[in-house]
């Protein structure tokens, strides 16, 4: 979360967050937490799966030429993995791809290409 926010993405829509106990334990807790002011506990903003899926664009690109999200599934067992990118089925062409064995980290690398393709709106290209 904290490389994100570097990157200029607004967190604060985050569904989940980390709190650090007083006795050092980390816990998850769901949205309530997050916004509230007077937690001594300083809680942590954390994406779900949903969120980060939420954020990505359906489609990216413009008029007729334009890539649909699209995730898919390979392998069973052990070699079980995800590939999220964007496909244009007419031109047959792969954009953005993100490969991990996990959905989450599969997703949340696509979220960062998103971003530095500029297909996510960032604090930081408003401020410029």
């Amino acid at each position: 979360m904290q490389h994100l926010k570097e990157l200029g993405l607004d967190t604060t829509n985050a569904s989940m967050c980390w709190i650090k106990t007083p006795k050092g334990r980390d816990m998850a807790f769901n949205d309530e937490w997050i916004n509230r002011g007077e937690s001594i506990l300083d809680p942590v903003p954390a994406y779900t799966l949903q969120d980060i899926l939420e954020i990505l664009p359906s489609t990216i690109g413009e008029g007729e030429d334009y890539c649909y999200l699209e995730i898919t599934a390979h392998g069973k067992g052990e070699s079980r993995g995800y590939v999220i990118q964007y496909h244009n089925p007419e031109e047959d062409c792969d954009y953005n791809i993100a490969m991990d064995k996990e959905l989450i980290e599969a997703a949340y690398q696509e979220l960062l290409i998103c971003i530095e393709g500029n297909s996510v709106n960032t604090r930081k290209e408003k401020q410029q």
